[in-house]
């Protein structure tokens, strides 16, 4: 009488199918979860990531300080025609600008002076509530 009868070998093939199809079935499977695309955090500055979306933003960086952000300022400044000279002073969140304009202006040039000190500070610092104030 043979080891294997006909009804045993039919049992060990069976017996091996069902072993084997999970390993094939998790060998055949489709691992992209890891390599898709994943969910990205804002960045952990407080801002909700706007440092690291808007790196150049000035008042953002902790390596800037008032003297870096103050020259900037005064860099802008040199661009309107009619300041003499200039006082910064940072304050929390204000930043208060004193013009003091050239003598050959006249009251609604020193006004206009002014208003386009105000509008350029406040657009290009506008982490700052910016106060513009002309003396002569």
């Amino acid at each position: 009488m043979p080891f294997y009868t006909v009804a045993r070998r039919r049992l060990l093939r069976r017996f091996i199918i069902v072993l084997s199809l999970p390993l094939l079935l998790a060998g055949c499977q489709n691992n992209d979860a890891r390599t898709g695309p994943t969910a990205k955090s804002y960045g952990n500055d407080g801002h909700l990531g706007m440092v690291n979306s808007n790196p150049l933003l000035p008042g953002r960086q902790p390596h800037f300080d008032y003297r870096a952000q103050a020259d900037f300022v005064k860099q802008k400044l040199q661009s309107l025609n009619g300041i003499e000279s200039s006082r910064i002073t940072f304050h929390g969140p204000h930043l208060y600008v004193t013009l003091k304009p050239s003598k050959d202006l006249d009251d609604e040039g020193v006004r206009e002076l002014g208003s386009k000190a105000q509008a350029m500070l406040e657009y290009n610092m506008p982490t700052y509530r910016v106060h513009v104030k002309t003396a002569r």
